[in-house]
């Protein structure tokens, strides 16, 4: 029954934080702010109903929090010159890695090289393709990716 409540936890908080990046993305009347503090939200909610929460390394937790805000803030475009987000995953993925008190270091750098050229393949082929509204399958992809691998850790 736990499987089940843990494979339950990841769709919906995965799902939300679709939902949040793809509002974070829309402009107004939504703002960044969204995908800014929901997603890092979602995926620690995320992480903590998968690993519990361990009191003594609440500021871990605030540290992966305050880096994944900020890496949710860029696209990197000032050191690129235009958007990259294979870079974009990759800091999104890395700003786990005050959770090594925790978890392996490698899993927190496989969660990274995943993030990474998922959001980049993604950004790349889904706007190959002439459908409409394709940045809604971009932005909501890259949200539910982001939580999603939580389950990694």
């Amino acid at each position: 029954m736990e499987i089940l409540y843990k494979t339950g936890a990841v769709i919906l908080l995965s799902a939300l934080s679709g939902l949040l990046y793809r509002m974070g993305g829309i402009g107004k009347p939504w703002d960044t702010k969204y995908r800014d503090i929901g997603c890092p939200l979602a995926a620690l909610s995320l992480y903590w109903f998968l690993n519990g929460f361990q009191v003594g390394h609440w500021w871990s937790y605030l540290l992966v929090f305050g880096l994944s805000w900020g890496a949710m803030t860029t696209y990197w475009d000032w050191l690129f010159k235009k958007d990259n987000f294979y870079m974009h995953g990759a800091m999104l993925g890395m700003a786990a890695l005050p959770l090594y008190i925790e978890i392996p270091f490698e899993m927190i750098l496989l969660r990274a090289v995943i993030l990474s050229l998922s959001f980049g393949l993604i950004n790349k082929y889904v706007n190959e393709w002439e459908i409409p509204d394709r940045d809604i399958i971009e932005e909501v992809s890259r949200g539910v990716l982001y939580t999603a691998t939580i389950s990694l850790l």
